[in-house]
């Protein structure tokens, strides 16, 4: 097979294609930070437990549940975030991005082959995909 024929076949081979993709995945990791806060706060079984904790152990929670993307506003109100997120990104643009990285991974067969655990892919797309699927339905406010 020669390298026209590969690049004829690449997802994003076009610069627009690329730029779609990058800017995706970007939003991705503050759409699935803001998961993770929104859940935080509503969660008050973890928060009583968290309450009940040794320092130590609050201690090491903060430490490794620090926000990494958001800012501290959208820290305490993530669903602007999940809101911008759902409006930026239709389900299905969703779908097709996410089973493009799916598909990516699992036929992979560069240099990092044997670090890439298929199983662990296939949760980390299901679970992504839930998760979407889940904010679309609930956040996605209705076209007027």
């Amino acid at each position: 097979m020669d390298l026209d024929t590969i690049l004829d076949d690449l997802e994003y081979e076009d610069a627009e294609q690329r730029e779609n993709f990058v800017d995706f995945y970007f939003q991705l990791l503050f759409f699935v930070e803001a998961i993770y806060f929104y859940n935080k706060v509503r969660d008050k079984k973890k928060m009583e437990h968290y309450e009940r904790a040794s320092q130590e152990t609050k201690d090491f929670m903060d430490s490794i549940n620090q926000r990494r993307k958001l800012t501290e506003k959208t820290t305490l109100n993530p669903v602007l975030v999940i809101v911008q997120f759902c409006e930026l990104f239709s389900i299905k643009f969703v779908r097709i991005e996410l089973w493009d990285f799916f598909d990516a991974v699992q036929t992979y067969e560069g240099h990092f082959k044997d670090f890439i655990e298929k199983e662990d892919v296939s949760h980390l797309y299901l679970n992504l995909l839930t998760l979407a699927e889940a904010a679309n339905v609930i956040f996605k406010r209705p076209v007027l």
